[in-house]
């Protein structure tokens, strides 16, 4: 949703969605509400109204012959299954779609940029230092969840075929609200922060920094690394760093 608000803001394009849905209605409306959070409702309906969409997932192969495949020349691939629990299909999902995407679009002639979103926690359960993005994906890494392991060996499976098109790998950090409109667009991790707050402990050195992004600062990074027209590196973390993580 942050992504598709700085796209209607700032870009001029015509943006093709792939979009769950049993129904384009469904679709249509599942869009909306994303895209609400973040802007006016008459300028998100507008959004709605101009831009395409396919009805489809990434793990399905119904919509491969769409006729408009062939006109796009952008890709970012955002989807994903990022439950922390056990969740049926997120292998699936995570991997097997991710490759199948690629791999999809990886012969369009028409192809300027094909930008994939994992996260920086691939890196798995590591020491407080600075992660370097060439570091991971590594196939010993230790994972406290499953999401994380998907992530990661998804990277990994895209590799060969990464090598063969104008392929970014992006990686935020942890994403908690937003610059200006609050934490409620984007709080979906927020309940961690306010359990260590109600409770007033933790279970590590009160002196531990997280590297945590608000959501509209990735959205703007995503956007930037998608049509900028020459990139020095296939992957980027867009993180806080050293000097804006927080206590």
């Amino acid at each position: 949703g942050a992504f598709l608000a700085h796209l209607e803001e700032n870009i001029h394009c015509v943006p093709v969605l792939l979009v769950r849905g049993a129904s384009l209605d469904e679709c249509k409306d599942r869009v909306y509400k994303s895209i609400v959070r973040f802007m006016p409702a008459a300028r998100a309906s507008h959004f709605v109204r101009r831009c395409f969409i396919i009805p489809g997932s990434v793990t399905d192969t119904a919509w491969h012959s769409h006729w408009l495949l062939n006109q796009i020349t952008h890709v970012v691939h955002m989807a994903a299954n990022t439950s922390f629990g056990v969740s049926p299909g997120m292998r699936e999902t995570n991997v097997d779609g991710s490759v199948a995407l690629a791999k999809l679009f990886a012969a369009r002639a028409s192809l300027v940029r094909y930008l994939h979103v994992g996260t920086a926690m691939i890196c798995g359960k590591q020491q407080s230092r600075v992660i370097e993005e060439d570091e991971f994906p590594d196939p010993t890494a230790t994972h406290l969840v499953h999401y994380t392991q998907t992530k990661a060996d998804a990277e990994m499976e895209l590799a060969d075929i990464a090598v063969k098109m104008p392929f970014v790998f992006v990686r935020p950090s942890i994403i908690v609200g937003h610059t200006k409109l609050g934490v409620t667009p984007s709080a979906s991790v927020y309940w961690v922060f306010r359990a260590f707050q109600q409770l007033k402990r933790v279970t590590w050195s009160p002196s531990t920094r997280f590297d945590v992004i608000p959501v509209d600062y990735a959205a703007q990074v995503h956007a930037h690394l998608l049509l900028k027209p020459k990139l020095i590196y296939n992957r980027y973390h867009i993180s806080a760093g050293e000097f804006a993580s927080v206590p």
